[in-house]
């Protein structure tokens, strides 16, 4: 292992107590709602916060033990970090900012200089070693800000929203940059971030965090096939709800009842893609074992396709195409009926 890191920290109404093992050369993407402590998390193995219990190790050097009285300062810790702001020194040039992070840690001036121009002949980046941070556009500042890090061959190296402030074209070329750089980084990454899809481009494995609380974590695809709370419903655009299943039935936690061909006994979440939910105008014939009456709610358009979130005895989220949402009228207030299969509800233990 690389990193151990078992902490606790109270910072007013935040309550972070996170238990978290990473090995060099992984990159895990910590996710989790505004407030859930993701920024104070990378704080604290920054050295820019100390924690108030536990323990931060690196590499088998102990960072934070509160306990035995250790706290290492944050420029004496092998780790590099960067900003979803770029922070990048504008009176200084592209050269002399990715330069700065060696200088600081008592590189001579033509040995960092040096180092820094090989590090931007690396990344593609350089035709801007003499521009100013003002004459950069977002993207290329988080490279710049990000090759200033790699620079220093961190053994741990902290992304947090690196890529949030970036339009969606340069998004997509500057996330392939990134994977691309850190796979340079011989040590451990922790990428934070709202965003799944920078999760499953970036990183190896996930962590969600909630209310200060690890809620899941593991390969995004597992994570993503059984979400277990809300926010990761809502964050990969499935309908989860819990109950208690008795054969092929679920009674749902407020009483109401939806059949699945997957249900045994026992707590159960159940999950319900929004592509299998069918949209009708009137209540439909045939063999669906779940349909409901109800009221659309808001309806998404993104693309081809429209989300249409439909209030009712069980109120879910459909994707429709938008040709099929427009030959339905499907508009906030218009009733209409859904349709769930039985084998298109899933089940798995609580």
């Amino acid at each position: 292992m690389t990193l151990l890191a078992h902490l606790a920290v109270v910072r007013g109404s935040l309550d972070l107590r996170v238990e978290l093992d990473a090995r060099r050369g992984e990159t895990i993407a910590i996710l989790g709602p505004n407030g859930a402590g993701k920024s104070t998390l990378l704080r604290c193995l920054a050295g820019l916060e100390r924690i108030d219990s536990g323990r931060l190790e690196l590499d088998g050097t102990v960072l934070d033990d509160p306990a035995a009285r250790i706290f290492i300062e944050p420029r004496h810790r092998h780790i590099g970090v960067v900003f979803q702001d770029d922070l990048l020194f504008p009176t200084l040039t592209v050269l002399e900012n990715v330069a700065f992070g060696l200088r600081s840690r008592g590189a001579t001036k033509s040995d960092a200089r040096t180092r820094a121009a090989s590090m931007l002949e690396r990344l593609n980046l350089s035709t801007l070693a003499a521009a100013r941070p003002a004459a950069l556009s977002g993207g290329q500042s988080q490279q710049v800000a990000l090759a200033r890090a790699l620079v220093t061959e961190p053994s741990l190296m902290l992304l947090d929203e690196p890529l949030a402030a970036l339009d969606v074209t340069t998004k997509v070329e500057i996330r392939r940059a990134v994977r691309e750089q850190l796979q340079a980084v011989d040590g451990t990454r922790i990428l934070v971030t709202h965003d799944p899809v920078d999760a499953f481009a970036l990183a190896e494995r996930v962590v969600i965090l909630e209310d200060g609380l690890i809620s899941q974590s593991g390969v995004l695809a597992d994570v993503a096939a059984q979400p277990r709370t809300r926010y990761v419903a809502d964050l990969i655009g499935v309908n989860l709800f819990e109950g208690r299943a008795t054969d092929q039935s679920v009674e749902l936690t407020d009483g109401r009842r939806i059949v699945s061909a997957s249900a045994t006994t026992g707590e159960v979440f159940v999950l319900v893609h929004p592509r299998s939910v069918a949209l009708h105008r009137s209540r439909p014939e045939g063999s669906p074992r779940n349909v409901w009456e109800g009221t659309v709610v808001d309806v998404d358009l993104e693309r081809d396709r429209a989300r249409v979130r439909v209030d009712g005895p069980i109120a879910l989220t459909a994707e429709i195409t938008a040709i099929a949402a427009t030959q339905l009228a499907a508009r906030p207030g218009e009733q209409i009926w859904l349709s769930v299969k039985a084998t298109e509800v899933e089940t798995y233990p609580r």
